[in-house]
């Protein structure tokens, strides 16, 4: 996001979920974007904004689990990046969120603004390293099989022909 501090982006949300799960083992938050976000009593780094799509990739790449804690998102282009590098996703059931994260497959939902139910959620992610890697397995195969350029393509395509028909 442009700031943390923008509150449909639900970054006091995810600092709230993340507080919760202090004990978990090698716990660190890498965040991305505008202002600086804190969480306290946890070992983080903020990159601020990437601009290069390689240095964005292997930060997605690196990650365990990629958390959009957005209370308002129409697609949520962040949710295909980090799926297009095989990293599962944990985020709130809210606007275009659902349609890519599929529960148990490419990552997990919570219900909108639950803290409790987001925790939970990026537990189950971080507990079951098994888990995770076949999520991001199908993380990548689900966003080259319905979201890359070349089928959003035949797609674009396929609907103006059938405006065309109808017209």
């Amino acid at each position: 996001a442009d700031s943390a501090a923008i509150k449909r982006k639900g970054f006091d949300l995810l600092a709230g979920a993340l507080a919760t799960l202090g004990n978990e083992p090698d716990l660190f938050l890498l965040s991305v974007g505008g202002g600086k976000p804190g969480v306290a009593n946890l070992p983080q780094k903020h990159l601020g904004k990437i601009g290069d799509n390689r240095m964005l990739s292997a930060i997605y790449s690196a990650a365990d689990v990629f958390v959009i804690p957005s209370l308002q998102e129409s697609f949520g282009q962040t949710v295909t990046e980090s799926m297009a590098c095989g990293t599962p996703v944990v985020g709130f059931d809210t606007g275009g969120i659902p349609d890519m994260v599929r529960p148990g497959i490419t990552g997990y939902l919570a219900p909108v603004g639950d803290v409790a139910a987001l925790a939970e959620q990026i537990g189950k992610v971080l507990r079951d390293p098994s888990k995770a890697r076949e999520m991001g397995g199908n993380c990548r195969r689900i966003v080259v099989e319905e979201y890359s350029m070349d089928v959003q393509a035949r797609a674009y395509a396929r609907y103006y022909e059938e405006i065309l028909v109808q017209s």
